[in-house]
């Protein structure tokens, strides 16, 4: 081993002295396998299970002091397995001499049969055969006139018990349930014995990242460990959510293919450092985990040339959006999206698959004319996603200034030609949108430079970025392929437009045009169908204005109308004199007492009280939450009551209300809300048992933390009895 990492690079047999982390994963495997006739792994893509069967689970099986066993490793799912398969099992045990080459074992031609004989030969048994990547012999195979034939062959020979052999079937875990094609064969011997590979922990992380560097004579500087660690394990929360969860004993794990990337790249810089040290100098100067990261696909996209990266930069685009989402495309018909070669496109990918950024598949596609090979590319893993999107757009724009650079220059030398000049202006001072009118291939509005199908003969039109807007938001008939837009100011106005009726009152709002807000209302409000939607955003447009024409709605009579308006009126934050005007009206008596409680004043708690016995659940769940805002402590006995409420909402209301006030004369009903049937409940009874602090509350939360089977009452239990810091919990 020349390297103490592999990077991308899957580890195999030959690494074995160099493979650390999975050492409870390569024995439990090793359990399975040598105790049953067929066992399942599981495992999300790069999570390393082919590195774990090749550099641990095989050479463990093989060692001549353990078992000592002959293992087959196949992954080759392209050509017809039944044929493939059986050659590369006759060419390995041929190979290890336990056969000759001229053995009449090269005639038999189904699998069943030929494992029969061939483990006749072996010393020690079982054959141990290892069947990886599985999840491909579905993509090649699916629809394949091989498929069927292999799925019964290979379940004759699982079924064979009188044949030493054992199994191995493993596989990516989203292509599980594909496994369903073997059901009629092995009904129930399928899914009795399977493991799923899980990312490493992080004391996994730790081994597979001193152990190796150790070999070397090498090691991380004080403190580094701890820090690299704890980078590396927060990637997918930041790349996701742009901050890390504070959950309390959250089970933090770690990527390898990160772990890889990052201790590759910090090896390659410090391998000559005197000191046999990996230095926190270096990695903070590369930018820590993120930065190393991000540096590894630089360093690759580095070397390609200016065509090849314009290519790269085109596919991007589809293999990857702005949320961090990857996408499979087949390089046909990225090529005709791109209006590319398509030879040079498959070119550019398999450079880019070639440095473990992409995944390239062959899938089987049956038509007419018969079978043909598709290749198809995807992102490789999604640590990519967020460095390739900001590298793209980075990319795109430097572009664009070049283009506009460009033709300025040619524009001032041309300066004369009214065509020319005509065409550079139109196209330089326009802007237009684009929808793809077929689903599937773009969603997304998209604004462009330039004007629509105008000449563009300086190549000025180009994409600017994807508006906020999406098919979806378009009425069916108002779809567009291409649409002008005046001016940039003009973008919102013109789209708003084509939305659907609901959705285009807010669009007018957010513009400013309250007069066209307020006329599409009076519309809307006579369409059952939209009433309620119309009602939500009229209640979020926080004016009086607004206010004052809702109430006019509620004069009108229409009980419906009223309804909705009284269920979504505590929305706006009115004026308090508008509220107490307001309250005089007996039908929104109830609603405006809520509002008023919600804006702090005490003189509704009366009104609150009485509340709490009102018909509508809704009011007496609000209504409780007010009294608890409110620190109302003379509620309290009314509270208590709404312990036994029908509602399981008010009565999680009420004891969160009874928490708030530390009432200490609530606790024993609280403790009986433990026996709650609604977990809502009883994770309300807790937290509130906890901030009134009662040792009387300690040994039913321990009793209740032991039968407890939801997750977040567990964890607010947990939360209770730390903070409190008894002995027995």
């Amino acid at each position: 081993m020349k390297e103490p990492y592999k990077g991308l690079r899957p580890y195999e047999e030959a690494d074995q002295d160099n493979f650390f982390g999975r050492e409870v994963e390569k024995q439990i495997l090793v359990d399975k396998i040598l105790t049953n006739k067929l066992t399942l792994l599981f495992a999300a893509s790069g999570v390393g299970k082919s590195s774990l069967l090749q550099a641990a689970v095989m050479p463990e099986l093989k060692r001549p002091d353990r078992e000592n066993l002959t293992v087959i490793y196949y992954n080759d799912w392209v050509e017809d397995p039944r044929v493939t398969l059986r050659n590369t099992l006759f060419e390995s045990l041929t190979a290890t001499q336990p056969l000759s080459a001229g053995n009449s074992l090269a005639e038999i031609t189904t699998l069943p049969e030929f494992l029969h004989v061939a483990t006749l030969f072996i010393p020690n048994q079982p054959l141990v055969i290892i069947l990886d990547q599985f999840e491909e012999f579905f993509n090649y195979q699916r629809y394949s006139q091989y498929f069927r034939p292999f799925i019964q062959q290979l379940t004759q020979a699982i079924l064979d018990h009188r044949t030493a052999t054992v199994f191995v079937i493993a596989m990516r875990e989203d292509f599980a349930l594909e496994l369903n094609a073997f059901k009629p064969e092995l009904p129930t011997l399928l899914f009795e014995n399977f493991y799923r590979l899980e990312r490493l922990t992080i004391d996994n992380a730790k081994q597979a990242i001193v152990t190796p560097l150790a070999r070397f004579g090498f090691r991380y500087e004080d403190g580094l460990l701890e820090t690299l660690i704890k980078d590396l394990s927060q990637r997918e929360q930041l790349d996701r959510f742009g901050k890390v969860a504070e959950v309390v004993d959250l089970h933090l794990v770690v990527e390898p293919p990160n772990l890889q990337i990052v201790c590759m790249q910090l090896w390659e810089i410090e391998k000559n450092n005197p000191h046999h040290q990996i230095t926190r100098a270096v990695y903070e100067s590369q930018g820590g985990a993120k930065g190393l990261s991000k540096n590894y696909f630089h360093q690759q996209i580095k070397n390609f040339a200016a065509a090849e990266k314009k290519l790269a930069s085109a596919a991007f685009n589809y293999l990857v959006n702005k949320h961090g989402t990857k996408m499979a495309h087949p390089v046909g018909d990225l090529a005709k999206l791109l209006r590319v070669d398509e030879a040079a496109l498959t070119q550019t990918l398999d450079k880019l698959e070639q440095a473990r950024v992409l995944r390239r598949q062959i899938r089987l596609n049956t038509t007419d004319q018969g079978e043909r090979r598709i290749l198809w590319y995807e992102l490789y893993h999604d640590i990519f996603s967020k460095i390739i999107y900001d590298w793209n757009e980075s990319y795109k724009n430097r572009q664009r200034l070049f283009r506009l650079a460009l033709g300025v220059i040619f524009v001032a030398s041309v300066a004369g030609a009214i065509v020319l000049g005509y065409d550079f202006w139109i196209n330089r001072t326009s802007y237009h949108v684009r929808l793809s009118l077929k689903s599937g291939i773009s969603d997304t509005i998209e604004l462009y430079q330039g004007q629509a199908k105008a000449m563009d003969i300086f190549k000025q039109q180009a994409y600017l970025y994807e508006t906020d807007y999406t098919r979806t938001d378009i009425e069916a008939d108002k779809l567009f392929n291409y649409q002008s837009v005046e001016t940039l100011g003009q973008l919102n106005k013109e789209l708003v437009e084509k939305f659907h009726l609901a959705n285009r009152l807010q669009a007018y709002w957010d513009n400013g045009e309250f007069s066209k807000t307020a006329c599409l209302a009076n519309i809307l409000k006579n369409d059952k169908n939209l009433l309620t939607a119309t009602l939500t955003r009229l209640t979020h447009f926080r004016s009086v204005k607004n206010f004052e024409q809702l109430k006019q709605f509620v004069q009108q009579g229409n009980p419906q109308l009223k309804a909705a308006i009284q269920s979504t009126l505590l929305n706006i934050q009115a004026p308090p004199r508008i509220w107490f005007s307001l309250q005089q009206e007996p039908s929104l008596h109830d609603v405006t007492t809520l509002a008023l409680a919600h804006l702090g004043y005490q003189e509704t708690v009366n009104d609150l009280v009485k509340l709490l016995k009102a018909s509508d659940w809704k009011i007496r769940n609000s209504a409780a939450q007010a009294l608890g805002r409110l620190q109302a402590s003379a509620a309290i006995p009314q509270l208590i009551e709404r312990l036994q409420d029908a509602e399981s909402y008010v009565r999680s209301s009420a004891a969160a209300a009874l928490g708030t006030l530390q009432a200490s004369a609530a606790i024993p009903p609280l403790i009986k809300s433990l026996q709650d049937d609604d977990w809502i409940v009883r994770s309300s009874a807790v937290l509130a048992l906890g901030q009134i602090r009662t040792e009387q509350a300690i040994i039913p939360l321990i009793k209740l933390f032991n039968r407890e089977i939801n997750p977040d009452v567990r964890q607010s239990i947990a939360l209770f009895l730390v903070d409190w810091g008894n002995e027995e919990a």
